[in-house]
């Protein structure tokens, strides 16, 4: 899906001699303008720190996670996945954008990924945007994280979702056909709930 550039405009902010230190050095280091360092922080901030406490999400080291991953059984991770899909996902979307559809969900599940520091790609190919997820926490968490998307996507009512996973990489296709109908279908849905509102 390609978004279109947002609109920009010019705004003064003042700061502390230390954070404009640290935000200089993060740019040198990564070969970027503060500006971009800047941008990144506020998207960071209001994309998913500042709301995810709201959405019920807390940071977990990944040692940690990994340790619990491992007591649990295939079928505890599936039912957890199951669970998580059917009765939490839809409400953390609304917490954190108020909206939801495919769009707004895979902008939150992004979100979370940078949030969490799990490397991802996704590139468009012959009209199917395509995921890859490199975890590092073994099998079975890659059998949560894929039944969780199955799950959620099922729920979205996408049937044609292929999702393939190795001990530590999670991989999935979606057809932009079908999101470009999952938007039309909320967008609808959102006009019909204000017309009923405004009655």
């Amino acid at each position: 899906m390609v978004k279109r550039p947002a609109e920009k405009e010019n705004i003064t902010f003042r700061l502390d001699n230390d954070v404009l230190a640290r935000i200089s050095q993060e740019a040198e280091q990564k070969g970027v303008s503060m500006n971009s360092v800047a941008q990144n922080v506020f998207s960071d901030y209001f994309g998913w720190s500042a709301y995810a406490p709201r959405a019920g999400m807390i940071p977990l080291h990944k040692t940690v996670l990994g340790m619990m991953v491992d007591r649990l059984s295939e079928k505890d991770m599936i039912e957890i996945a199951d669970l998580f899909a059917k009765v939490k996902v839809k409400n953390m979307i609304l917490v954190l954008r108020n909206d939801y559809n495919v769009e707004v969900f895979l902008d939150v599940f992004e979100a979370w990924l940078k949030a969490s520091s799990l490397p991802f790609t996704k590139h468009t190919n012959h009209e199917t945007e395509v995921y890859t997820i490199t975890h590092e926490l073994g099998s079975k968490w890659s059998t949560y994280l894929s039944h969780m998307l199955q799950t959620t996507f099922g729920e979205m009512g996408f049937k044609e979702v292929i999702i393939e996973k190795t001990d530590d990489i999670v991989m999935f296709k979606i057809p932009l056909s079908q999101v470009v109908e999952n938007l039309s279908l909320s967008k609808t849905s959102r006009a019909s709930s204000k017309q009923l509102l405004d009655r």
